[in-house]
């Protein structure tokens, strides 16, 4: 069974080897995990991985990292070892479901196209980054849900 500390330490491992030294992302990260997971869920639903990765998100951040960005590709291969020239949507998909390390750094991906700039490392901000861009809402208790979730699975 995966425990909150190996999840913490595999998201900053996984940052550290992209390159992305930022401790908001990686709360950020460890949040929207934190937040989404749902077993019931990622198990009968098309929701990928801890995120839970909508399709339409999924197929976003496919054609995103394939076709316009190699920075990323090449910072997903060097944390991942994954090669997303060749890779096609199908196996997207699993290793979102099945890859931890490739979930951290797609979502990595995920919020740097959607926001441009990373709120510095304040739960609030971070909170309201999650409610805005990932849950696409605008209830204030949205917020205090992911800072529950978040505290309950990682301080």
């Amino acid at each position: 069974m995966l425990k909150p500390n190996q999840i913490s330490v595999l998201v900053r491992e996984t940052l550290r080897r992209m390159d992305v030294p930022e401790p908001s992302i990686a709360k950020l990260i460890r949040g929207t995990f934190a937040i989404e997971s749902n077993l019931e869920i990622l198990f009968t639903s098309r929701l990928y991985g801890l995120a839970l990765m909508s399709d339409v998100e999924a197929q976003a951040m496919h054609k995103e990292i394939l076709k316009f960005n190699r920075s990323f590709r090449d910072r997903i291969k060097r944390a991942t070892n994954v090669d997303m020239e060749s890779l096609g949507y199908k196996d997207f998909t699993f290793l979102l479901s099945s890859n931890i390390a490739f979930m951290v750094a797609v979502l990595y991906v995920y919020y740097s196209v959607t926001y441009k700039e990373i709120p510095q490392d304040n739960i609030d901000d971070i909170a309201r980054t999650y409610a805005k861009f990932y849950a696409k809402s605008d209830d204030p208790t949205m917020i205090e849900e992911f800072k529950t979730s978040y505290d309950k699975h990682f301080l």
